[in-house]
């Protein structure tokens, strides 16, 4: 008596064993073994972004909103991971999730997590915060890392130009004074936006590193549209390379960091 069916019919992940009576004996017919595939082994992803804004409500102060997500992977062996704990620092302070899928952090740890932090504090000039991240079973922890989230303008964010003189905007800190680690790659990106009687003016600056300074000449700025307005928006990309442990997919880290600051741009005349 011939078999019928296959493997293909067989319910994924389970061990199959058809067995035909047939007249005189007993006929047996092996389907085989059918397991689902593993899924391919991914790295931990923690995403990391930061924004720093002017106060709506209060010029003198600034807001701080940080948002991050993890998602801790899968392992070489196929399985989903979990972090060990649901705890992202800033500077010390460990904040809990907002959001998560998964178990919860109350009854063990959550295979997706979301925070969304906001702070505001006086205008800082440089400011930076110290942030570790969460760890993930089977991983190492990631070094903490040291985030640049306010500049420095000089001379200040309001000033004056003479006639003929450059738009220059000395920044701190200085790129000799900015931590590095070879575990990041890093991009820079400045945009200037400047507004005089109703004609806008859109200047884009992309470096490998960052400028000591953002400079537009006196011929692209209108002497008869004094004051201008507008504002500086400093965007820094860092990804990480994973952190591998036996050449094992490891723990990549993205974070993108964003500060708008205001301008306010005079001549002698009318600035203030």
């Amino acid at each position: 008596m011939a078999c019928r069916g296959g493997a293909a019919h067989a319910p994924p992940g389970l061990r199959v064993l058809a067995a035909v009576l047939a007249a005189g004996g007993l006929a047996a017919c092996s389907l085989g073994l059918v397991d689902a595939p593993l899924p391919d082994p991914s790295p931990a992803k923690m995403a990391l972004t930061t924004r720093l804004t002017p106060d709506a409500a209060d010029p003198g102060w600034v807001e701080l909103t940080i948002l991050g997500s993890l998602d801790p992977g899968i392992s070489e062996a196929g399985e989903r991971r979990r972090a060990v704990t649901g705890l992202l620092s800033i500077d010390g302070v460990a904040h809990e999730p907002s959001a998560g899928t998964g178990t919860s952090v109350a009854q063990g740890p959550s295979t997706a997590l979301a925070w969304a932090i906001v702070e505001r504090f006086p205008h800082p000039g440089p400011r930076s915060v110290r942030v570790a991240f969460p760890a993930v079973e089977g991983l190492p922890r990631p070094p903490d890392v040291q985030l640049l989230v306010g500049v420095e303008l000089s001379p200040g964010d309001s000033l004056r130009l003479g006639e003929g003189e450059d738009l220059v905007l000395g920044v701190r800190p200085r790129s000799s004074e900015l931590s590095s680690s070879g575990r990041f790659t890093t991009r820079d990106r400045w945009v200037l936006d400047l507004v005089a009687s109703g004609r806008a003016f859109h200047l884009s600056l992309s470096a490998d590193r960052w400028p000591n300074e953002v400079r537009v000449s006196s011929a692209h700025l209108p002497r008869d549209a004094f004051p201008m307005s507008g504002t500086l928006l400093i965007s820094r990309a860092r990804t990480s390379a994973d952190l591998s442990i036996a050449l094992l997919p490891g723990y990549r880290i993205d974070i993108l960091t964003t500060i708008i600051k205001s301008l306010v741009v005079g001549s002698p005349a009318t600035a203030s």
